[in-house]
């Protein structure tokens, strides 16, 4: 029989059914309480046995019984379970009658229950948490409704002496609890430092879970090994290689649950540490269950930027687990404002020793930047010893009083301005000392931020650098005076050694390797810049005298190279081995340019030719033109005498036209002779050369049309005069372009017409006009060009030159104080002369 009517709570109500039943459960001690309500129950009721079990999720859990020993059974098809259900009193005046009950164990089995009478259990919120039950092994005809009654109202009783003593339980932990918090924080408080403090907080917790041990430990520089702090432990054996055991354990959070509460930040708790889900790839729980430690609370820590964790070891499974895990969060929470404190004055007390005993300046200021501040709020020792300033004397100020006029506008508007975007400031800046001397200092000042990302104040370390500044300013003096003492040498001097891998490493190379080279100093210390820039011809000679610098001492080796801008200069190399400092071999060298020089040397060379030839000249010329006047005047007798004596033979004729064609050639090539040897130079005048070529262009016409060659020439009228004679100077021009329409004419048809040019072009160049007579006739070779300009050579076939035209022409200009020179460009032949500008009023 069931009064009332059956309710499913559904699956919500039943978590809250749960959790309720949870809240009121009780140590196993305090059920004992409830033997004389079970006493009154089956006395009530006339029955043998009485009980009272809670429901759970899946089981039914006897927690108080008279009359017989009763062990927790399965929910499922359970007597309780009914009264749970129904939310009501459930009478079975006969079990095996009820079609529910009939087939289960109770009443099949040894206990043989037959009757059985249950009230519901029901808190203050409506849950039905349990049943106050009588039974009995005999089966009855009717149950008396004041029975029901009675053990209805002895069910309310057992309701409220739960509640009454789950109050006086939660008072008993709240009591607890603050004599935890209480003890915590006096010990806390008292120890010296923060690791005896952590220390003694282990003690405290140890003591209020009341078992084995209570560690502390901190996460270390390595994440994957913390570090032990403290230990409070009982005297059991067991805990001391327990201990020594963890400590040589790596720990991780994968590997103990000490690891995942200090790694995660959650409190971890177990109940059974022997268990295979807990004992599984957790080395540390099988230490820990191996040495007697049956349940575990792992709770974390964290103050500021460290992490800690207090571990507690059970030799048992307490009955209040899970109040006493609450304790110990509460205790950690009550434990992080002090310890965080006591971080923060140890923190500061260190960072006040730090900046006591440095020997680097810091003064500390707030963070106002109006008029008036910042204020200094603090200077170290070494700052009162740098500026003279003793501490009392500054603070309050701003740093301002340590500024003059000396000291820089600009660097001053640099540090506000990087202090007031809140960023750090990092320069020098000259302030004076008490005593009115001037110093260097190099300031870094950063900003100190609150929690909320406020500056609240400025720190700025700061270091006397005048002694390095004026090392640095003598340095640079030296290096002005050496990098003048070089630029001054007539030459550019080049240090370097040769590398293991075989280049030769420039250590120095002085700026004036640019005006010499036009390479700048970047560009010459490439690798290939100098085996590029040699000509192949001299590299083996020049790197031969590099390799064997240090052997031979001093040499001279000469040698051409090829300018930035193409132009080939010829080089005198002076080296010198030498060790530097470090002990390094290098070769010193000196470049000079002697291009000039050399050309100097090959004119003089070229005149001494030209004088030898002049002398012999004269003498022959004397010699000589006195038979050859006899030769053809007898030529020329014969043949008149053969015109008036009809009859000979033609042949006759013929051959004394041959001998006076002869000899006239051979006067010809005496009197260009003769010109070598004139001893007086008629006085040179200004000359213009457009009238130069408009005297030449009419005598060439000729010559340039039987040649298919175009003459272009850019010789301005408004050019400065030179000086010089007109005959010889139309007499160098014209010689210069017929050589160029002989070269065009030897190489018949291999150059097309419209390519058939020659080009005159005349302009000023510093106090000198420059004439430029170019082709396009393939050039010469080299061996060609460095000979052009002797007396009788010629490329020319036999009997068409006499090989005396250019040196004519080199001669003229010599005597007229220019020079000129050849070169092949641009697939043809380039002759330039140079001619001093005349200066007329």
């Amino acid at each position: 029989m069931m009064t009332g009517l059956l309710h499913n709570p559904g699956a919500e109500g039943e978590t809250a059914r749960i959790r309720a039943m949870e809240q009121h459960d009780l140590p196993p001690e305090q059920w004992d309480r409830f033997e004389s309500v079970l006493r009154l129950a089956r006395s009530v009721c006339g029955a043998p046995i009485a009980s009272i079990a809670l429901v759970g999720e899946d089981r039914v859990m006897v927690r108080a019984a008279c009359g017989i020993e009763m062990a927790d059974v399965g929910r499922l098809h359970s007597f309780n379970d009914m009264v749970v259900h129904g939310r009501c009193t459930l009478v079975v005046p006969d079990t095996r009658a009820h079609a529910a009950f009939a087939n289960n164990p109770v009443v099949t089995g040894a206990a043989g229950i037959r009757f059985f009478a249950g009230a519901p259990l029901i808190d203050p919120q409506g849950h039905v948490i349990g049943a106050l039950c009588v039974l009995d092994t005999k089966s009855r005809p009717a149950f008396d409704p004041a029975q029901q009654a009675l053990l209805e109202d002895l069910a309310g009783l057992v309701r409220q002496r739960l509640e009454l003593i789950q109050e006086a339980n939660r008072s008993a932990f709240r009591v607890r609890k603050a004599a935890l918090l209480r003890n915590l924080l006096m010990l806390t408080a008292d120890a010296p430092d923060l690791d005896a403090a952590l220390a003694a907080a282990a003690a405290v917790l140890r003591d209020a879970a009341g078992d084995l041990m209570c560690n502390v430990l901190r996460s270390g520089d390595d994440v994957a090994r913390p570090v032990f702090i403290g230990s409070a432990r009982s005297e059991d054996p067991r805990i001391s290689s327990l201990l020594t055991a963890l400590m040589g354990l790596k720990i991780t959070a994968d590997n103990s649950l000490v690891g995942r509460a200090l790694f995660s930040g959650q409190q971890v708790v177990a109940d059974d540490l022997a268990c295979p889900a807990e004992m599984a790839d957790c080395p540390g729980n099988r230490i820990m269950a191996a040495h007697g430690v049956k349940a575990l609370i792992a709770t974390p820590l964290s103050v500021l930027s460290n992490h800690y964790v207090f571990t507690i070891g059970f030799d048992h499974v307490p009955a209040d687990l899970d109040g006493i895990a609450r304790m110990l969060r509460d205790g950690a929470l009550a434990l992080r404002p002090l310890l965080r404190i006591r971080t923060e004055v140890e923190a500061s007390r260190l960072f006040r020793r730090v900046v006591e005993d440095t020997t680097t300046a810091v003064i500390i200021t707030d963070a106002v930047l109006d008029a008036s501040g910042p204020h200094i709020l603090y200077a170290n020792t070494a700052f009162e010893e740098m500026s003279g300033y003793p501490l009392a004397e500054i603070v309050g100020l701003t740093p301002r009083v340590f500024q003059d006029a000396l000291t820089s506008p600009e660097t001053r508007a640099e540090i506000r301005t990087a202090l007031q975007a809140g960023q750090s400031s990092n320069t020098e800046i000259q302030n004076r000392r008490k005593d009115g001397t001037a110093h260097w200092l190099h300031l870094h000042i950063s900003p100190v931020r609150n929690l909320a990302g406020e500056v609240t104040h400025f720190f700025s370390a700061q270091r006397d650098v005048t002694e390095q500044r004026m090392v640095a300013a003598e340095r640079e003096a030296n290096a002005r005076d050496m990098t003048a003492l070089v630029g001054a040498i007539p030459g550019v001097l080049i240090r370097q050694h040769l590398r293991a891998d075989g280049y030769w490493w420039r250590s120095f190379i002085a700026d004036t390797v640019e005006a010499l080279t036009g390479f700048t100093v970047a560009e010459a210390h490439d690798n290939w810049w100098w085996r590029n820039g040699t000509d192949p011809a001299d590299w083996n000679r020049l790197r031969d005298a590099l390799a064997s610098a240090q052997a031979t001492g001093p040499s001279t080796t000469e040698f051409r190279f090829r300018r930035k801008d193409k132009v080939w200069i010829w080089i005198r190399m002076l080296t010198r081995g030498h060790r530097n400092a470090a002990g390094l071999d290098e070769v010193i060298c000196i470049w000079s340019d002697i291009t000039r020089e050399r050309e100097l040397a090959s004119q003089l060379a070229q005149s001494n030719k030209l004088a030898q030839l002049g002398e012999l000249a004269t003498g022959m010329a004397h010699k000589l033109n006195q038979p050859l006047a006899g030769i053809c005047m007898a030529a020329e007798n014969g043949l008149r005498s053969l015109a008036r004596t009809p009859g000979v033979a033609p042949r006759a004729e013929q051959k004394l036209e041959a001998v006076l064609s002869l000899a006239r050639r051979a006067s010809d090539i005496i009197d260009h002779m003769r010109i070598f040897g004139r001893q007086e130079v008629s006085a040179s005048t200004p000359v213009r050369l457009s009238d130069v070529m408009d005297g030449v262009r009419p005598l060439l016409q000729a010559q340039l049309r039987g040649s298919g060659v175009r003459l272009h020439c850019d010789v301005p009228h408004m050019l400065p005069a030179v000086m010089g004679q007109m005959i010889p100077l139309q007499q160098v021009m014209m010689n210069l372009i017929v050589n160029s329409c002989h070269a065009y004419e030897a190489l018949s048809d291999a150059a097309p017409a419209d390519a058939r040019l020659i080009t005159v072009v005349a302009r000023v160049v510093e106090r000198q006009v420059c004439i430029t007579v170019g082709d396009h006739a393939g050039g010469m070779p080299p061996a060609v060009m460095s000979r052009i300009f002797e007396p009788f050579f010629t490329t020319k076939p036999a009997g068409k030159g006499t090989g005396l035209g250019l040196s004519i022409t080199y001669g003229i200009v010599s005597d007229m104080g220019g020079t000129i020179g050849a070169e092949c460009r641009e697939g043809g032949t380039v002759f330039t002369i140079a001619l001093p500008v005349a200066f007329v009023a």
